[in-house]
């Protein structure tokens, strides 16, 4: 469920836009467009690679299942999805990850997820797909990604949370995390078909982030060097745009105010794990780095040579806004649900706020140099 939010119109902030439009240094936007499109690839060969481990460690696991190899896969999930996590800032602007009908960005992070589209849940022992033999005969990996979403947003079959929901379980407020048995994978009904499509998702995330990785390789006819070779007022456009809408549209809205509002941990994003404040953590982190750069050489230097004190008022209002994720108590749905107190609350509201604040921010970079980012809820 979506509610309508315009971030970018909500509360006030110091402008710092000035009248008159600059042009993009020629140098500069070289230099922060090549060293972005450089982080790029190196974050997503990152993701390829956690993931790839923790597909070797499901196959190992599925041969012998025991409670050690079940314990390393939550481990090696975490730290997969960590990674990932720190990437989402490359979305948002039609690139490889989210380009339209090529795009596999629904296949790898779509939720909420039904869970019972999947597998069991309390109260239905024979739900899902994994206990559907009778119409699904087979478990392999163009049925789970034909299946993912079909008839509905929610029917998630593909993707860090399907096997988030494999691993964890379904989660009980009060707990932390979800407690599936190691029974589900060995004595328990249709252990092996669930062994099956934990196999097939392991192997789908491996393929779709490396399509999204090999768009990125440099020096290859691919997006990259599309990327590269555009108007830097574009490039630039679309990195700004990245950060903003991860800012404020998603972190600020989907990820936060939905469930807030609605009191309902079934809108947390990792709800299986209770690892959401570690994934919000790690967004943030992805946009300071992005903005930042790793040698002075982020989109900061862009708006630097225009406006310095705006520059540094978007550096300080990130730091601001991780800072206040790490102060949001965990986990999370007990925040959600009001179980943490009316100051779990708030803080988890201040943190929207500052949010929404560092988008505003990175929008008037943007229109220092007659960008519009148009950043919003729908």
């Amino acid at each position: 469920m979506k509610i309508l939010l315009v971030f970018l119109l909500l509360g006030s902030a110091t402008s710092f836009a000035n009248t008159e439009a600059a042009v993009i240094n020629e140098k500069t936007g070289k230099q922060v467009v090549e060293a972005y499109a450089k982080l790029v690839d190196a974050d997503y060969t990152s993701t390829v690679k956690e993931a790839t481990e923790l597909k070797k460690m499901i196959l190992a696991f599925v041969k012998s299942p025991t409670e050690e190899g079940l314990q390393g896969l939550k481990d090696q999930w975490k730290k997969a999805r960590l990674v990932y996590s720190e990437t989402e800032a490359f979305r948002f602007y039609g690139g490889p990850i989210d380009e339209a009908d090529k795009g596999p960005e629904g296949l790898l992070n779509a939720w909420p997820v039904d869970e019972a589209y999947l597998d069991y849940v309390t109260g239905k022992p024979d739900a899902g797909i994994i206990n559907n033999s009778k119409k699904f005969p087979k478990i392999t990996k163009k049925l789970l990604a034909e299946l993912n979403e079909k008839d509905g947003e929610r029917n998630i079959s593909t993707g860090y949370h399907a096997i988030e929901f494999l691993l964890w379980g379904q989660d009980q407020v009060g707990q932390l995390g979800g407690n599936r048995p190691l029974t589900d994978y060995s004595t328990a009904k249709n252990a092996d078909r669930r062994k099956a499509a934990l196999v097939a998702l392991s192997d789908l995330l491996v393929d779709h982030l490396t399509q999204v990785q090999k768009e990125w390789i440099s020096g290859k006819k691919n997006y990259r060097q599309t990327f590269e070779k555009m108007a830097h007022k574009d490039s630039v456009q679309k990195i700004l745009l990245g950060l903003a809408t991860l800012s404020a549209d998603e972190m600020a809205g989907e990820r936060m105010t939905v469930p807030l509002e609605l009191k309902d941990p079934e809108n947390e994003q990792d709800c299986f794990s209770d690892f959401t404040l570690d994934d919000y953590r790690a967004n943030q982190v992805g946009i300071i780095k992005i903005y930042e750069g790793k040698n002075n050489d982020g989109v900061k230097l862009i708006i630097a040579e225009k406006n310095e004190k705006l520059a540094q008022s978007i550096s300080e209002a990130l730091k601001e806004s991780l800072k206040a994720i790490e102060r949001i108590p965990s986990p999370l749905d007990e925040v959600i649900t009001g179980k943490r107190g009316p100051k779990a609350i708030e803080q988890a509201k201040t943190t929207v706020t500052l949010l929404q604040k560092q988008a505003r921010l990175l929008s008037q970079g943007a229109k220092l140099y007659n960008l519009e980012l148009n950043v919003q809820e729908e």
